[in-house]
Parts: structure tokens; C-alpha cells; sequence
């Protein structure tokens, strides 16, 4: 996070000291910075009112987490709600000024500053008066903070897979592996190579210089410069009693003048400055169709096979047969020089081996999961579980059996300097689109589940069912509570091997969520979590979920203190 964003973060959640506003003050000289802070605003604005919408919430007027306060009791399950529709158009307006009068309450220090800042920040709260105002209406839904928190972002629609050498265009970007990309993402490359992988499955690669937008989980538009695409192969739709004109699109990119329609495998693409664009095809087919619905009318699309290149002009005109384009993509990432590739965990530095356990739980066992240990069942660790009356071993089938919303939870306290890995083996068999997780939580009981907590931690979770509206797929939050939705990490169901990897061996603790070893997602802690007392095992609603297998391990710092210190600056 830039500075930029952490002083707006700090004023929005109202943590921000006088030193901070003037900080901000200065930054905001930048004309760039001032946009960069209006959408941030606004978005907090819209935010806010999503979390109240519908709801009468109440906080200590001029209280200086008013809005944060507001937004914990809304969110919680047993949050008072209010008809709004039904109070007429007074009571409403008069909701709709009270919402914005917590924004006024809590920021009016602020307006005595001189402009560009005041003027900003009345923006800001023109903005939240306008959203609440516009928008009050009557949350009859009944659906968690979950489900707010998943409306309020952009999709995740694809991932950063891979860099090479790479230099970005701007200071603002900084992408890493694994780094979840929002519809709507630019990436502005310098010089070096991006990989970026879509939902639908197609595997980009960007060289730069260029500049690339995520613009779905199957499409994504060049501005310009380079890049190779690749989609997976569908034997299905590679049956030979289908016709070329049966075939659909499995990813498309955008360009100035053209669409460039993927019908399977791989294809080049190249933008310049001047419009003038380059296709080539690798394997499989691709066809090149116009970008505006009125032009395509009666327009032929034009299609390219193996080994087949097309330029297009200015004007959008294709012209086939151009001389080959093949050499000049970078189709994949180079690899390490006569080196195998590493995993993502030799990468790292996890070594199983050297791991020390401190639980492990094969569920071999009858009766109840409450006050039983991983050790009694040949396991290992004394600790006792804390777990809901329904939770039960089955002898049979040598699993947890998880019926009924809560959460078992172990002792857990991470330290500065170690590598943990907790990892389950899980099946969520029944259920529909609710869910059960695994996350790192601080004092709770077995009856309560995140969503109830506002203090837990990098908490990833796993579906019976993948495909329902507003939930499609598996997801993970950063947390504290429900901050930081990532969603969908993945969309796998059935049974999963799941981890969570803390690393504390720097001042900035990271989590890694994997599935198989694989990492989905990531996040920071640029203050490491203090609250965090529990390991915690939770489902939700209707989910039922077979535990076949709980582990805990770490390893230990790095072997001199000096290249610990060296790690964390």
C-alpha cells in the first residue's frame, strides 16, 4: 500500500492524526494524487452506505470511530433493521440526512482547511449525502456482511501468474505473483514480461512496453505493445462432428480496431502507437471481428488459421497474408538456465522435513470433537478443542463430521521470525453456496463464526456449490473481519487440500493461501495482527463438511540474525 492510500485509509476509518492531514494536504498538490483521491472517497462513500442500507444504526455523536462503529454493529447478525419503505418520504430523507451527518460529524474539523483540501473533502461529503439520499431502500434480504462485502468490489476476474524482469510504467503499480486483478485493472509494463492468467482460463503474456486491461474472466484489451495468449484445449469442442462454425470464442482481446476472438489455442497480438495492429496464430483458430455492433453489420468476419497472420489498419481493415509474425512473441516465461523449476514452496523455503509439528489431527476416533485432543487420537498436541455439540468423529469413515454453524477452534499464537503452514483436508458435501473455513481468529466461542468476529484474520474458505448468483466461488478475506475480500480464489469443490502459509520472518507478515501447495491468493499485514489467539475451523449455515486431516507446523527463522535483519528492512 503507498503512502497515499494509507493516509486515506487512516482518515476514512478516523485514526488520522493532525501530522497525517497535513501529509495528505501535501500530497494532494499533486493533481494525480487529488483523483486518486476523490475515487477512493467516493468509494468509501458508497461503501458506507452499503453496510447501512436499510438499517438504523447507532453511534456516540463526533465519536471518532462513529463510522467504523456503525459499520461493525451493522454488519453483525443481530443488527437492528428498519422498514424504510414503509416510513414515507420524511422518515426516509430524514435517514438519508442522519447517514450523511455521521460523514459531517466526523470529519467537520477537516472543512477549516484551506483549499484544494476543504474543497476536496466537501466533494466528499456531497458525494455520501447524494449516495445516502439517492439511494435508501429497505434491505429485505436478510443476508450476511459477507454478502454485502462481496457486492461492494469489482469481480475478481484473473491473476498475476508470473514476472520476468519486470519495470513498471508507473511508481503507483507494483504487482507481485499471485496478486488478485479487479475487473478493470490497467497494467501499464515498461520493459519486462507479465503473466496474467484469466478466469476462464486463458494465460496471457504481456511484453513490455504495454499496457493491458483486465476487462473480464475471458477478455482483456491491449492499448498497446505485445502480448501472446493461450487458452485450454476442449476436446469437446474439438469433435470432429462439429463445424467451424459451431465454435465460440474462449477468450477475447480487445484491440483499438478489431476484436480478436480466440477459438482455441493460441494466438499473438501486437498494438502500436499509431493503431496499427499484427495477429498471428500459433495453434488453433482465431477470428477477427469489428469492435462497434454497427460496423460488424454485414461484415464478414475474418478468420486465421495455423501458422496464418493478419494486419489491420487504421481504419479497421484486415489485411491477410503479412509476413510471419511468429518470431517476434514472447509466447511464456523463461525458465532458470539448466534448472529445474521451482515450486512454489521450495521458493519460499518451506522444507517438510525440517518442519517442526505442533498439531496434527486424523479424526481416528468416536464421539464428540469438544474437549477431545489431537493427541489422545495418536495425534499430535495436548491442546483441547473448543467445538459445537454437533461437531462428531466418525469412526467409519475416519473423519470430523461438521454439522451446524460455528467453529472448533486449537490454541495458536504466531511469533515473529517462523514460517507456519496450517493446512486441512476438507470436503464440503452438502449445503449449497455456504461455506467453511479456516482462518486465524482471537477469543471466541464455538457458537460464533467469522462473520460474528470482527477480529479474525486471513480466512479462506470452500463452497458445496460454486455457481449462485453474487457467489461464484471459493474466496478468502485479508480481515480484520470482512475487510479485504478476495473472491473468487479459486472455484474447485469436492475434496480439497487447503493451507494457509503466515510468514513472519519480516516486519511485513505475508499470508499465502494455497490449494494442493498452489498459492490462489496473498495478502499483507504491515502491522502484524495482535489478536490472533486461535486457529479457528468454521462453517456456516447449511454446510456440511467431512475433516479428513489438521496440521500445524513451522520453521524456523533464517539462520543468522543478520540476514533476518536484512530480510525485514
Amino acid at each position: 500500500m503507498t503512502q497515499l492510500h494509507t493516509l486515506i485509509e487512516s482518515l476514512c476509518q478516523g485514526t488520522a492524526t493532525h501530522a497525517d492531514r497535513d501529509q495528505l494536504e501535501g500530497l494532494l498538490r499533486d493533481p494525480a494524487n487529488r483523483a486518486e483521491y476523490l475515487a477512493a472517497t467516493r468509494l468509501h462513500s458508497e461503501l458506507l452506505w452499503r453496510w447501512h442500507r436499510g438499517r438504523v444504526v447507532t453511534a456516540r455523536p463526533g465519536s471518532r470511530g462513529a463510522f467504523a462503529a456503525a459499520g461493525r454493529k451493522a454488519s453483525s447478525e443481530g443488527g437492528s433493521r428498519v422498514a424504510a419503505d414503509t416510513a414515507g418520504p420524511r422518515r426516509r430523507f430524514a435517514a438519508a440526512v442522519g447517514l450523511a451527518g455521521q460523514v459531517v460529524v466526523s470529519w467537520l474539523r477537516l472543512l477549516a482547511r484551506p483549499a484544494p483540501f476543504a474543497c476536496l473533502f466537501a466533494a466528499t461529503l456531497l458525494t455520501a449525502f447524494l449516495v445516502a439520499a439517492g439511494g435508501l431502500t429497505i434491505d429485505r434480504s436478510g443476508d450476511s456482511a459477507f454478502a454485502a462485502a462481496a457486492r461492494s468490489a469489482p469481480p475478481i476476474v484473473a491473476r498475476i501468474t508470473g514476472l520476468h524482469r519486470v519495470r513498471w510504467s508507473s511508481a503507483r503499480q507494483s504487482w507481485h505473483d499471485w496478486d488478485a486483478l479487479p475487473q478493470g485493472t490497467r497494467i501499464d509494463v515498461a520493459a519486462g514480461l507479465v503473466q496474467v492468467t484469466h478466469h476462464a482460463g486463458a494465460e496471457v503474456v504481456i511484453e513490455g512496453p504495454a499496457s493491458y486491461q483486465v476487462l473480464g474472466a475471458d477478455s482483456g484489451r491491449l492499448v498497446r505493445g505485445r502480448l501472446a495468449a493461450r487458452t485450454k484445449h476442449d476436446e469437446a469442442s474439438e469433435s470432429a462432428d462439429r463445424s467451424a462454425s459451431d465454435l465460440v470464442p474462449l477468450f477475447t482481446v480487445r484491440t483499438p480496431k478489431r476484436l480478436v476472438h480466440d477459438l482455441g489455442t493460441e494466438f499473438g497480438v501486437h498494438v502500436e502507437e499509431s493503431g496499427d495492429t499484427g495477429v498471428h496464430v500459433f495453434e488453433g483458430l482465431v477470428e477477427l471481428a469489428a469492435v462497434d455492433h454497427d460496423t460488424a453489420q454485414g461484415e464478414v468476419a475474418v478468420r486465421l488459421g495455423v501458422g496464418e497472420s493478419a494486419g489491420i489498419d487504421e481504419a479497421g481493415r484486415v489485411g491477410t497474408g503479412s509476413r510471419s509474425l511468429a518470431r517476434t512473441f514472447v509466447r511464456a516465461l523463461p525458465k532458470a538456465d539448466g534448472k529445474p523449476e521451482k515450486s512454489f514452496l521450495d521458493q519460499i523455503g518451506w522444507n517438510e522435513a525440517s518442519a517442526e509439528m505442533i498439531y496434527r489431527d486424523t479424526f481416528v476416533a468416536s464421539g464428540p470433537l469438544e474437549g477431545s485432543t489431537p493427541a489422545s487420537r495418536g495425534g499430535v498436541g495436548t491442546a483441547a478443542w473448543a467445538a459445537p455439540g454437533t461437531w462428531t468423529l466418525s469412526p467409519s469413515e475416519k473423519v470430523l463430521l461438521a454439522a451446524g454453524s460455528g467453529s472448533a477452534l486449537l490454541p495458536f499464537q504466531p511469533e515473529a521470525g517462523w514460517l507456519y503452514r496450517i493446512s486441512i483436508d476438507l470436503d464440503v458435501f452438502a449445503g449449497g453456496h455456504n461455506w467453511f473455513v479456516i482462518c486465524l481468529a482471537p477469543a471466541m466461542n464455538s457458537a460464533q463464526n467469522p462473520l460474528q468476529v470482527p477480529q479474525v484474520h486471513a480466512w479462506m474458505g470452500q463452497r458445496h456449490e460454486i455457481h449462485h448468483p453474487g457467489f461464484e466461488g471459493n474466496f478468502a478475506f485479508r480481515g480484520p473481519g470482512t475487510e479485504g475480500l478476495v473472491m473468487p480464489i479459486d472455484v474447485a469443490t469436492g475434496r480439497q487440500r487447503r493451507s494457509i502459509l503466515l510468514d513472519t520472518r519480516s516486519r511485513a507478515w505475508m499470508a499465502y493461501f494455497l490449494r494442493d501447495d498452489e498459492p490462489v491468493a496473498r495478502c499483507s499485514y504491515s502491522t502484524p495482527p495482535a489478536s490472533i489467539t486461535n486457529i479457528a475451523l468454521s462453517q456456516y449455515g447449511t454446510a456440511q463438511t467431512r475433516v479428513h486431516e489438521v496440521s500445524v507446523a513451522r520453521l524456523a527463522a533464517p539462520a543468522s540474525a543478520a540476514q533476518f535483519k536484512e530480510k525485514s528492512r
